[in-house]
């Protein structure tokens, strides 16, 4: 049978991290989250440019639809 128990936390215990259970590997922790943290940064560098490209691209399409939207008014202006 399946047994639940409750987090150790909930009766005073501290909870460990793998530092504190693993001081001569400490250095190893501290370079995971400093690779943790570089690795979100280029995500989020990659979103960033992912992002301009969209915008630039979004921008080319809106200033063809201008242009096409003036070439009709002066046509239908032209017409009258």
């Amino acid at each position: 049978m399946l047994e639940i128990r409750p987090h150790p936390t909930q009766y005073g215990r501290t909870q460990q991290n793998a530092s504190q259970q693993l001081p001569h590997d400490r250095w190893l922790a501290e370079a995971l989250h400093r690779l943790v943290a570089v690795l979100a940064a280029l995500n989020i560098a990659d979103e960033c440019a992912r992002l301009r490209a969209d915008v630039r691209e979004a921008d080319g399409r809106a200033s063809g639809r201008a242009a096409a939207l003036a070439r009709e008014l002066a046509a239908a202006l032209d017409e009258k």
